[in-house]
């Protein structure tokens, strides 16, 4: 119960500060949820970069607190009809619905990059009262994504202890301020559209699903940042078309695009795209947009402006991100990865071979790998077995049902400029769309590892952001088209409440109600308890300022280390390589593989080397003891009789520290000759072992009981 008030309040002043925006600038309520999420995203990131986002929230919450007393006073006298829009109770009554259903089933972070980058950081976040990017953690954690979405959950962490349920609140609140926007012109009486749009917002997040779920399905219960991205982009469309059609001034989408960026690395490129389209409709697409009246200066200056903070918007955005991680020691004119290219070589160089021209010197070497992955991207767009990334299958359906929308839509419509914005959102965010695909190859080519046919990673998230959000774009100017009127009878409104129901019954084939948000099985989540209790018994005994390596001998691809690294926080897990097994050189024999080949003087250098204060023993077997019981003041008798898995570093004097010489044959980590045998490591200046393998020692420590 304390859980949910203290989650309930940021809410509060959050819907608070909605009304009194509302209510002062005279527009509907619908539309301040998505202003105010995605502005207090942007005043706490800002606020983050100055080091003052502890109290960026008290000064949050006290002008909250004074629009409270604002609204009450003007309560008898004020005009609040206009404020309490259906989009504006919606925005309230789910914000609330979700908080209490989330602190009663309390969820908690279950997959992969959950625990290497989104869970990690919102929980940095929260417990060093800083942005993550900035917290004390045992990895290189600086430059890998924006801070945008765990800052924004941080007010919502903010009061009591942390919690990765609320977390999900503030993911799914920054979605539910889309849906109010979605539905920002209409009144109480357009219940007609208003029911099946609320339908379509909330299945929005879902098109992503491509096949029947034997699993739990995590959409609403993810940290995940690629679909509230892509939700997050499509309410740009939502807010700008709501507020032209109610002669609102459009210059606040500005907020809505520098949230966006903020949300991944792709968050500019979708950002961009946004904004050239709304700067098409903005010069082609109003009642002036012909003849004299377009180059009147009273009409062109303001539209220029708008234009122009958009781009600004979400360039300065960007600059301030990338100024603030160079900061902190981040390069930030690099993309990284296997080329380690700048952003603008990257795309130079993709363009190139995408159009046929010779790439220069730099670029040649990936013109194989860029052949490879053109045609991958191209073949995992058309139909094909495997291809079925959406509810309606793959790239090429979606583009042909996002234009059947827009085509029903501009047949119907009764507004002549709202034809002409469905026709060239149509045009321009399909020419998006190729645009941002290209990029994604990029990406592909030169950022990640090298890729062959068939094994291109995680291609349905990329993609799918971008098309959730155009979509949600085709699906606003819709229901904006059934609120102006139809050709005949109310037909939009019928083509709404069809298109409802049909993505309705898909939803229920592909996902059953037992396997997601609404009904899920607590034993999803048994694991993650016991990790959980597990590392509450260790870090007991561990200091914050302490820092712990980390070993399971089972953990062959990390999960298990990112797991714990998520658990410890605040508490400092060292790098560790990563996970993986250890074993030293000289008990291995040919067909055993380790992914961490260390003789027993390399590996007490390391402890060494990364100050490391305690050993945290989560599995071991045969080998690790055989390779290193000899530095155990027990031998290893507490972690193997389940006394202990804890052991604190002892440092006896001034342990000398020696290069590994290229005479030292010892083995480099996973990488294996052509008939599968570890290949002879010889770079002696990366490694050094001790002189005196009694210069360190680990002495157990005694775990109130036993071992976790």
């Amino acid at each position: 119960m304390l859980a949910f008030v203290q989650t309930i309040l940021p809410f509060a002043a959050l819907c608070v500060l909605c009304a009194f925006v509302a209510y002062q600038f005279h527009f509907s309520g619908a539309l301040a949820p998505l202003l105010l999420t995605c502005g207090t995203m942007l005043y706490l990131v800002f606020c983050g970069y100055l080091g003052l986002l502890q109290p960026a929230v008290w000064l949050y919450f006290f002008c909250a607190a004074a629009a409270l007393v604002y609204l009450v006073w003007h309560a008898k006298k004020g005009d609040f009809k206009p404020v309490f829009a259906p989009g504006f109770v919606l925005f309230c009554a789910v914000g609330v619905g979700l908080i209490l259903l989330f602190s009663i089933r309390q969820p908690m972070m279950q997959e992969w990059d959950e625990f290497s980058l989104w869970g990690t950081a919102a929980k940095l976040t929260k417990e060093n009262n800083m942005i993550y990017s900035a917290a004390p953690i045992g990895w290189y954690f600086l430059g890998t994504q924006k801070a945008g979405f765990p800052t924004f959950s941080y007010l919502f962490n903010f009061l009591g202890e942390y919690a990765a349920w609320r977390v999900y609140a503030a993911y799914d609140i920054l979605l539910v301020s889309v849906w109010a926007a979605a539905m920002g012109a209409f009144s109480w009486k357009h219940w007609k559209v208003l029911v099946p749009l609320a339908t379509l917002m909330f299945l929005l997040p879902y098109f992503s699903v491509y096949q029947r779920d034997i699993y739990c399905n995590f959409t609403y219960l993810s940290a995940y940042g690629d679909i509230p991205m892509g939700i997050l982009m499509g309410g740009v469309f939502a807010w700008y078309h709501h507020a032209k059609h109610a002669r609102v001034p459009l210059w606040p989408v500005c907020l809505v695009l520098g949230a966006v960026t903020l949300c991944k690395d792709t968050g500019m490129p979708l950002a961009l795209i946004a904004a050239g389209i709304l700067a098409v409709d903005l010069l082609l697409c109003d009642a002036h947009a012909s003849g004299k009246q377009l180059v009147s200066r009273k009409i062109l200056l303001p539209k220029l402006g708008t234009i122009f903070a958009m781009f600004a918007t979400v360039a300065l955005t960007f600059q301030g991100s990338s100024k603030y991680l160079a900061s902190l020691g981040s390069d930030q004119s690099s993309v990284g990865g296997v080329s380690d290219f700048s952003p603008v070589t990257v795309v130079m160089e993709g363009l190139k071979m995408l159009f046929g021209f010779a790439p220069s010197a730099a670029g040649a070497p990936f013109a194989e790998k860029f052949s490879v992955i053109r045609n991958e991207m191209i073949r995992l767009f058309l139909p094909g077995e495997l291809h079925q990334i959406t509810m309606v299958g793959c790239g090429f359906f979606v583009l042909l049902f996002i234009w059947a929308i827009l085509a029903v839509t501009m047949l119907l419509t009764t507004d002549k400029i709202h034809r002409r914005s469905t026709l060239f959102y149509g045009i321009f965010s399909t020419l998006g769309f190729f645009a941002y695909y290209a990029f994604i190859g990029f990406t592909y080519v030169f950022v990640f590892k090298n890729e062959g046919t068939g094994s291109i990673i995680d291609y349905n998230r990329y993609i799918n952001t971008y098309y959730v959000a155009w979509l949600c774009g085709a699906l606003v100017l819709l229901t904006v088209g059934a609120l102006k009127g139809s050709r005949r009878y109310d037909a939009l409104t019928g083509v709404t409440l069809v298109l409802s129901a049909a993505l309705l019954f898909r939803f229920y084939r592909l996902v059953q109600p037992q396997l997601c948000v609404i009904d899920y099985p607590d034993s999803v989540y048994t694991e993650y308890v016991q990790l959980h209790a597990d590392t509450a018994v260790v870090t007991q005994k561990i200091g914050p300022d302490k820092r712990t390596y980390y070993i399971n001998q089972t953990d062959h691809n990390g999960a298990a280390w990112f797991k714990n690294s998520y658990e410890f926080v605040p508490y400092i897990l060292a790098y560790s390589h990563g996970g993986g097994s250890f074993g030293a050189p000289a008990v291995l024999q040919p067909e055993i593989l380790v992914n961490n080949a260390l003789s027993a003087e390399e590996w007490a250098a390391e402890l060494v080397t990364e100050q490391c204060d305690y050993v945290y023993l989560d599995e071991t077997d045969d080998l690790f003891w055989n390779s290193y019981a000899a530095l155990f003041s027990d031998g290893g008798a507490g972690a193997k009789t389940g006394t202990t898995k804890l052991y604190a570093v002892k440092i006896n004097g001034k342990p000398q520290l020696l290069p590994v010489t290229a005479e030292d044959v010892y083995f480099k980590d996973t990488e294996l000759d052509e008939k599968g045998a570890v290949l002879p490591w010889k770079s002696g200046e990366k490694r050094q072992k001790l002189a005196n393998a009694d210069d360190v020692t680990l002495v157990p420590v005694e775990m109130e009981g036993g071992a976790a």
